[in-house]
């Protein structure tokens, strides 16, 4: 089922909490997202920018990866530009 509502301007509402653990350092948080659209994104059928619009490309990452913005720059360094 998908939610039209965004198309008159009133964003989905965020209807599901997912908790997402980093894989390296264990540490826990807790997305609010539309649960409609999250499931489109794990069904492949939606990109996560626009399953989620409302988090951060780094918040977005941790999803997608399980590794959280701080475990990621230790690896990979800052982000270009910053």
């Amino acid at each position: 089922m998908t939610d039209n509502r965004d198309h008159l301007g009133t964003p989905p509402p965020l209807d599901l909490a997912v908790e997402v653990t980093c894989d390296t350092c264990q540490q826990s948080t807790t997305f609010h997202v539309n649960e409609d659209r999250f499931t489109s994104w794990r069904a492949r059928r939606l990109a996560i920018q626009n399953a989620v619009p409302h988090l951060s490309a780094p918040e977005r990452e941790f999803i997608k990866s399980r590794v959280c913005p701080s475990c990621w720059t230790d690896m990979f360094g800052p982000r270009p530009g910053r």
